[in-house]
């Protein structure tokens, strides 16, 4: 059994990574609805946003500094899981 490749996580990059907030989010393809779920490292969710209609969308990490996990969601239940530090 082998582990099929997260397609939808490798078509997208976001920078800076480490961040002062601003966190770019670039698609190789238009989105139609993109859901952001950001989890502190305890694993609490701190806060969500949801993107339409789009390449490319900017998210204000408005947190104190540290580590976080960001879950990406599309329109097909597709997710993308990404980890930034915010400065």
């Amino acid at each position: 059994v082998g582990l099929s490749e997260n397609s939808f996580q490798s078509q997208l990059n976001y920078y800076p990574n480490p961040t002062n907030g601003l966190v770019q989010i670039d698609f190789k393809q238009v989105q139609q609805n993109i859901v952001v779920e950001v989890y502190s490292i305890q694993g609490m969710l701190v806060q969500t946003q949801q993107f339409n209609n789009g390449e490319r969308f900017e998210l204000n990490l408005d947190q104190p500094a540290g580590i976080y996990f960001m879950q990406l969601t599309n329109e097909k239940g597709e997710r993308a899981n990404l980890k930034v530090v915010k400065q």
